[in-house]
């Protein structure tokens, strides 16, 4: 069953990758975090693109929000260019009983937030993204040759 389940998860982060240009396949990378997610909607048009987030979460709130859809509230960086990282300012799980929020706080790692055209206009220095539905896995379910990864 758990096979099954990330068989399936692998193969949509395949297409993921492969739709939006990914850089690399997913196969055999060994993620730096447990918790990985697949952006599936930006409510302006935005992208699609499978990314790592770094040192947000704990491990137990990580397995926690796996296989859920969450709300990433993200706030780009003013470093002046045309693609900002995003820092992740709080995520909210839907779905559940009672709605939880978790805020990440000011010293975390920040996402490599990529956009396609449509999208790009929205990340502007200063400003702050609009909220992105999400869908959430656990870097496990997609690395299906952890010992051989290079």
């Amino acid at each position: 069953m758990m096979q099954k389940r990330s068989r399936g998860i692998f193969a949509a982060a395949t297409i993921l990758t492969t739709v939006w240009g990914g850089a690399c396949q997913a196969e055999g990378i060994v993620f730096q975090s447990d918790l990985i997610f697949a952006i599936l909607e930006n409510v302006e048009g935005g992208s699609l693109t499978l990314k790592t987030l770094h040192s947000v979460l704990g491990r137990g709130d990580a397995a926690l929000l796996a296989g859920s859809t969450i709300k990433a509230t993200l706030s780009p960086l003013s470093d002046g260019g045309t693609r900002h990282p995003a820092c992740v300012q709080e995520i909210t799980a839907l779905g559940w009983d009672q709605e939880r929020t978790i805020s990440a706080g000011n010293g975390i790692d920040c996402l490599a937030f990529l956009h396609d055209a449509r999208g790009a206009a929205g990340l502007v220095a200063g400003t702050v993204a609009p909220d992105l539905v999400v869908r959430v896995f656990l870097a496990s379910d997609l690395v299906i040759d952890r010992d051989n990864a290079e």
